[in-house]
């Protein structure tokens, strides 16, 4: 599992890079398997460090899935508009 340098974890947000962390696990070994250890080792931080932005693992779950949420809204918009555009289009 590859840790980030302390001057990667610097240049992002400590929130931001934990959801980052957060979104690598679940990929690699699913939602079940996260924990805020897991995104600290990630990161090459101190195992308390998340819990600054994140008190529970099931905030930094929510926070993540908010964010895929928000990213498949914004997709499926954006293909409701092409469509509609290419209906409109038609003669």
């Amino acid at each position: 599992m590859p840790t980030r340098s302390a001057s990667a974890v610097e240049s992002q947000p400590l929130r931001e890079a934990c959801v980052v962390a957060a979104l690598e696990v679940i990929a690699e070994r699913g939602i079940e398997a996260l924990g805020l250890r897991d995104a600290a080792r990630r990161l090459g931080v101190s195992h308390q460090a998340p819990y600054k932005h994140h008190p529970i693992r099931d905030h930094l779950r929510a926070e993540v899935m908010r964010r895929m949420h928000g990213s498949a809204t914004d997709r499926l918009g954006l293909n409701r508009l092409r469509v509609r555009r290419t209906v409109d289009d038609r003669p």
